[in-house]
């Protein structure tokens, strides 16, 4: 659906002479993006007020969305198994930020913890590239740099938010952290794909 719809508007596009027969592919993938994290968003808002957590949801999209930007990690070829790794992210760090035995392990200490591996993988694989989306030598170093800035950022407000509200903390830093596993399963795919 996504995908046809994109193919429609870079047709329409192209008809209408607005854009280049060369520009009709890079125009369909940029509307597929466009619909695939509109949706996604969607998505995370919706299931965020269902389940009363709409604060947490709007604060997850965020900081999940931003950082991806910057630090990429590991993507699907099919939009249905990546929305449904997105919605899993979604609904663990959910499940995670408002499960009693949250309140008993999560604490500054483990903030911490999970925001300094994001900041590790940061400095050591960002920006890990989509085959679709490579980058040039200039684009990686400003994607790294603005990874870890995001990364540090992201760490002193989840620090400083730890004592107002913990589950704001708790929604940061595991969305950090899991960031940093898709960061690690991209680069282990990447690593068996060369080999």
């Amino acid at each position: 659906m996504i995908t046809f719809l994109s193919s429609k508007i870079a047709d329409f596009l192209y008809k209408r002479k607005i854009i280049t027969y060369e520009y009709i592919e890079i125009c369909k993938y940029g509307y597929e993006v466009l619909f695939f994290n509109f949706l996604n968003a969607l998505i995370v808002l919706l299931l965020g007020y269902v389940l009363n957590k709409l604060l947490y949801s709007v604060v997850f999209f965020f900081v999940f969305a931003t950082v991806r930007q910057y630090c990429g990690g590991y993507h699907s070829n099919s939009t249905v198994f990546c929305t449904a790794l997105y919605i899993t992210i979604y609904l663990i760090v959910i499940l995670l930020t408002t499960c009693s035995v949250t309140k008993i392990y999560f604490n500054i200490i483990t903030d911490v913890i999970f925001c300094m591996c994001y900041l590790s993988a940061a400095i050591s694989f960002s920006p890990i590239e989509n085959a679709n989306k490579p980058l040039s030598d200039n684009e990686k170093a400003k994607h790294k740099k603005s990874s870890i800035i995001l990364g540090i950022l992201l760490t002193l407000v989840s620090v400083f938010s730890y004592k107002v509200n913990m589950h704001i903390s708790a929604v940061i830093s595991l969305t950090l952290f899991m960031v940093t596993i898709l960061m690690i399963i991209a680069k282990h795919i990447g690593k068996e794909e060369s080999s």
